[in-house]
């Protein structure tokens, strides 16, 4: 899909469908098994945040209030490399979840075989690297140091 050629509304759109996605697939695999591991439960309080945080996301970008949802965009993504890093940490993901879950810092874990901490930019550049995640290294920075609104007008905004 090209997402450039869609009106916002269709994006938006897009969004929510995405999330009632998550939602179908959580109720399709908790029919499926009723083994449940540590790092279930680490994966549903993550998609929990990511449809709420996406859901608040479209409500204020429908009422035109860019600058309230715009921090939401860092939010997800947080959320995203937080998941990520149960794959890339020096952990087993039900001892990472595990360790998370009992207040362990991921910052403070390791880099699977490397002696690098799994800090936010270590998460980012890391994820960068997968094929169709080149994106996040520039949107983790631009939204954090909001230089996506350098080219908005005071009217704009």
């Amino acid at each position: 899909m090209n997402y450039s050629e869609l009106t916002k509304e269709e994006l938006l759109i897009e969004i929510d469908n995405k999330s009632k996605a998550i939602i179908k697939m959580g109720e399709q695999l908790s029919a499926i098994s009723n083994n449940i591991e540590t790092f279930d439960f680490l994966l549903i309080g993550a998609l929990n945040r990511t449809i709420n945080i996406s859901k608040a996301y479209t409500t204020l970008i429908r009422d035109n209030n860019f600058i309230a949802a715009a921090p939401l965009i860092r939010l997800n993504i947080d959320t995203l490399l937080r998941l990520y890093a149960s794959m890339i940490s020096e952990h087993d993901r039900n001892t990472f979840a595990s360790k998370v879950m009992n207040g362990d810092l991921i910052k403070k874990m390791k880099l699977k075989g490397t002696k690098r901490d799994l800090r936010d930019d270590t998460l980012y550049l890391e994820l960068s690297k997968v094929e169709g995640m080149e994106w996040v290294k520039n949107i983790y920075l631009g939204v954090i140091h909001l230089s996506i609104l350098k080219n908005l007008t005071f009217f704009q905004v």
